[in-house]
């Protein structure tokens, strides 16, 4: 009674005050829930199945907030050893079974640690693709248990080997900026000719050198040549797709390569100036901003610095990037109009577009890979993985929310609105 009382205050607003008074409403709830325990329901699908029906619309895991909830009413998780002796416990299901997978994997690499020479696609540098095939995942023998592996390559600096994690999707995010890498220095000769006739290139380096500093800009239009002429050739695709791995694919998609780098080079430059004057313009006026502004600035920020990932050179697809320039006019726009509307206005008008922001942040830092695993690759503790498939569809929907709310007159690339990304919203795992 008492952790479902809890609960029900913890709910969102639209939805706690239809259960006032909340103890004549546990009370009502409270023998429906016993009922399905007694059926062997799990508790959190009872409880939101009652409430659903209690409310006539659907209640989620995610509405409630467990922040407040008191620590005696968490459920308590033992971990016993293979004689039932307890050897730990905590009230975070997560952070018990990550700090068991640290633990065991700790042990691994002094049973394996000569593995990887035994395969034929191991390399140590790469300077082209010569690889027959490279397999999306392999079977090890570690500590005694058989594990699926899966390799991939690692760039550090502009050295590019082939290695194994234990994260497949990590795997595969890894193998996309390795393979983007690697085509950029295999063509780097082709492309840095194409960059220097790029339109406004000077004037580009200029407005973008508070966040391109020395040849960085060059490597990232560098990156974004190679993908869109070898990898990501359908520009309009809103996933992220495979990568070949094959030399018959790699020497395929190398077909016509001067005219491919050419035509991703004229894409790139019909894009770059727009990139660089949005985010001059944007920093103009950040530079003017007064001390009240404070918080508006701190979400302007966040928002931006999620833009210009690095990730935006290798994995998000280009009909996103693409976008990037009009997301900055629209944050200029919101900037220009915090002179008339006022900072607390305004905090009220990013509200709705903020409170997704902040539930797409839970819902990928939910998919993180463990520690231990960021820390088996080399700079691994800088990495995230990124979104894919309605996630990444929800984190770039929300970008065309604040350009709908700020900057109608920019237009949007696709229809908008709070019900699409609430109906998109109940689509994601929770």
């Amino acid at each position: 009674e008492e952790k479902l009382t809890c609960l029900i205050k913890s709910l969102p607003k639209r939805l706690r005050r239809q259960l006032v008074p909340v103890p004549d409403t546990v009370k009502q709830l409270l023998p429906k829930i016993v009922e399905r325990e007694s059926q062997q329901a799990p508790f959190w699908k009872s409880l939101c199945d009652v409430l659903s029906s209690f409310l006539g619309e659907v209640v989620k895991p995610s509405d409630f907030d467990l922040s407040g909830l008191p620590e005696h009413l968490r459920m308590r998780v033992e971990l016993v050893d293979e004689k039932g002796v307890a050897v730990q416990s905590s009230r975070d299901l997560a952070a018990l079974q990550q700090a068991q997978r640290a633990s065991a994997l700790q042990a691994l690499p002094v049973a394996t640690s000569a593995k990887p020479a035994a395969y034929d696609w191991t390399r140590t540098s790469m300077d082209t693709w010569d690889i027959e095939a490279f397999p999306k995942s392999v079977v090890e023998l570690r500590g005694g248990v058989r594990m699926n592996m899966y390799p991939t390559l690692f760039v550090v600096k502009e050295k590019i080997a082939t290695g194994l994690v234990d994260h497949e999707a990590l795997g595969e995010q890894l193998f996309r900026r390795g393979m983007t890498a690697l085509l950029s220095k295999i063509e780097r000769r082709e492309i840095r000719s194409q960059i220097q006739f790029l339109p406004q290139w000077t004037t580009s380096s200029l407005w973008l050198s508070d966040r391109f500093a020395g040849d960085r800009l060059k490597d990232l239009v560098g990156d974004l040549i190679a993908r869109l002429a070898f990898i990501d050739t359908n520009w309009a695709s809103e996933q992220v797709a495979s990568v070949f791995r094959t030399k018959v694919e790699y020497e395929i998609c190398r077909l016509k390569r001067i005219e491919r780098v050419a035509g991703a080079a004229a894409e790139i430059g019909r894009w770059l100036p727009k990139f660089a004057e949005a985010n001059h313009k944007v920093r103009s006026l950040l530079e003017k901003t007064p001390a009240t502004w404070s918080e508006n600035v701190r979400s302007i920020r966040e928002q931006i610095a999620a833009l210009f990932h690095e990730s935006l050179s290798y994995q998000v697809p280009w009909c996103y990037v693409r976008e990037i320039p009009r997301y900055l006019q629209a944050t200029a726009v919101r900037l220009d109009r915090l002179k008339s509307v006022g900072h607390l206005k305004d905090l009220a008008i990013d509200a709705m577009a903020s409170n997704y922001w902040k539930d797409y942040v839970t819902r990928v830092a939910s998919l993180q890979p463990s520690p231990t695993t960021l820390q088996s690759v080399p700079g691994g503790t800088e990495l995230r993985l990124e979104p894919t498939g309605p996630l990444l569809e929800y984190r770039w929907l929300i970008e065309e929310l604040r350009v709908s709310i700020y900057a109608q007159q920019l237009g949007t690339r696709v229809s908008v609105s709070p019900k699409r990304l609430d109906k998109l919203k109940e689509q994601l795992p929770e």
